[in-house]
């Protein structure tokens, strides 16, 4: 448990040494079942100075709880005085049965660290070394799974919130294929056996690159021969584009140009229409596979926070989207979808816009049962391999102040309140257009947890939105609210990093990102003042 108390003098020396202080990740500490790890920090100054440790041990599907392991040394490492020009050392017990592994976050001014890892087996000791690194949104590992070497891999994600990365191998023979990472929740960590993670990458020797739009992450390798030796392998912190084109995105897959990004975006839910004319209630699924040039697919995460919103402001055409797809591919004249309340054989069919085939149908109000599951199905297109992923609606929920709304004020904060909403998430969405041969757009998108009950978007972020007259023809208000089950990623207000749907493409790769979100939704048209 880290300590809350702690002496005046050395929490102030800390305060002042975080100003400039470098942080960094150790990737891996493993203690127990044969393994035991040593910390090294070293002072490359001529002043004293004092470093901190915080660590994080993993729990399940990549996520972390706090973690205090021993040292034979004792002491408290959230604040380690080392003298100038020395180094000190840490070293773990190794004595545990059972292995306990995580990873470390370094914060000290002119402090440099690595980690010895020791293993144990019989009489002999065996031990590889891995540096302390700073946090990169590309990173290269050349690796080598050929006669019997296997490579294994430890990935960090030190934000405070969760991350998606990709992952494209070029193998010795320039086969180029692509894969995703498990989205890794906040401050998550995922150790894995690369064959194992990514079966395209056994057997196989080449250059794995790993990427991400949203964020940054940190990584070590280590390579084992056929007797259990093993060793650290060097890895290549990089920034920028990937360089290796990969075939979703590129180099052939679906016929996408390469470093382009491929989307999946599908939803299946119950959408509360209010406007003008009165309500109505409609049962809606589709979606479409598109594809972005990594501008126009990484505006939206960029776009101006005011927690825990985002607000996008942007022109596009009238005949375009605001998110900018480059194309829609075939993955088919139609889709099936099998469920409660649905006749066998009922499909989702193609309707052909300016970029390519969108799917969409909608059904009579009640015929979507909240809590029950649904089946998207595809035979396969000329660009998406088939494909069959399932989602389960949410349960019903009530926003209370629903019925008053119906006018925004900009210069004020506006707050919503509901209750039962069981969705993994609750997305709250503002909209105000100015239409004309151009869209001006304002999209303000916040992401809560369903269970938090209210939300209010900060005045600075509504004043954002553009005037917007009730019963114009010119102009256009919108709120929406969405309860979201089982959808992971990164929101912007117009898309999602989720990878929980990532469909094949034609010749080879994958989708970069995808979902099929099920969801039960209100939206209003609203007058904003």
């Amino acid at each position: 448990m880290q300590k809350i108390v702690r002496s005046v003098v050395v929490t102030a020396l800390f305060s002042m040494a975080c100003l400039s202080a470098q942080i960094q990740v150790i990737s891996q500490v493993a203690d127990g079942g044969g393994w035991s790890s040593t910390l090294v920090l070293t002072n490359t100054t001529t002043n004293d100075t004092v470093a901190s440790l915080a660590f994080y041990m993993d729990t399940a599907a990549g996520a972390t709880t706090s973690w205090t392991p021993t040292f034979l040394e004792g002491g408290n490492t959230e604040a380690l005085a080392i003298p100038a020009g020395s180094s000190v050392f840490l070293h773990t017990s190794g004595t545990a049965a059972a292995v306990s592994q995580g990873w470390a976050q370094l914060v000290g001014q002119g402090v440099v660290g690595y980690v010895i890892y020791t293993h144990a087996s019989g009489q002999s000791k065996q031990d590889a070394t891995a540096p302390a690194v700073t946090a990169a949104s590309r990173i290269l590992v050349p690796f080598d799974n050929t006669n019997g070497l296997i490579t294994a891999l430890a990935i960090v994600n030190p934000n405070p919130e969760p991350l998606s990365i990709s992952v494209n191998f070029k193998t010795k023979s320039g086969t180029v294929t692509t894969d995703t990472v498990p989205s890794l929740p906040q401050q998550g960590q995922l150790a894995f056996l690369m064959p194992n993670q990514f079966p395209d990458s056994a057997g196989q020797a080449g250059l794995a690159e790993f990427y991400s739009s949203s964020g940054n992450f940190t990584m070590i390798a280590l390579r084992a021969n056929p007797t259990g030796a093993f060793t650290a392998l060097p890895i290549y912190t990089e920034s920028g584009s990937p360089i290796i084109q990969s075939g979703s995105g590129g180099n052939g897959g679906g016929g996408v140009p390469a470093g382009d990004i491929v989307d999946a975006a599908f939803s299946i839910g119950i959408l509360n229409f209010t406007s003008s004319q009165g309500s109505q209630t409609m049962d809606v699924v589709g979606g479409a596979i598109s594809e972005f040039t990594p501008t126009n697919w990484n505006a939206p995460f960029s776009a101006t926070k005011y927690p825990p919103c985002i607000v996008y402001k942007t022109t596009y055409s009238s005949n375009g989207s605001p998110n900018g797809a480059a194309a829609e591919l075939d993955a088919g004249a139609s889709l099936g979808l099998k469920g409660a309340g649905l006749p066998a054989g009922t499909v989702v069919p193609s309707f052909n816009s300016p970029l390519g085939p969108v799917y969409s149908a909608t059904f009579p109000a009640g015929t979507f049962q909240p809590g029950n599951a649904y089946e998207l199905t595809s035979n396969g297109g000329s660009q998406v391999k088939a494909f069959d992923v399932t989602a389960t609606l949410p349960t019903n929920y009530t926003i209370t102040n629903w019925s008053g709304i119906n006018s925004l004020d900009r210069s004020k904060s506006f707050t919503l309140n509901w209750t039962g909403a069981q969705g993994d998430e609750l997305l709250i969405s503002v909209s105000s257009l100015i239409l004309g041969a151009n869209i001006q757009g304002v999209f303000i998108g916040c992401s809560v947890a369903g269970n938090a009950g209210t939300l209010t978007i900060p005045a600075a972020a509504m004043g954002n939105l553009s005037a917007v007259t009730a019963g114009s023809v010119t102009s256009a208000g919108s709120l929406g609210v969405q309860a979201i089950n089982g959808v992971n990623g990164t929101y912007s207000p117009v898309s999602n990093t989720s990878t929980s749907f990532l469909p094949s493409l034609i010749p080879t790769g994958k989708a970069n990102y995808g979902a099929f979100a099920p969801y039960i939704g209100y939206q209003r048209s609203v007058s904003i003042n």
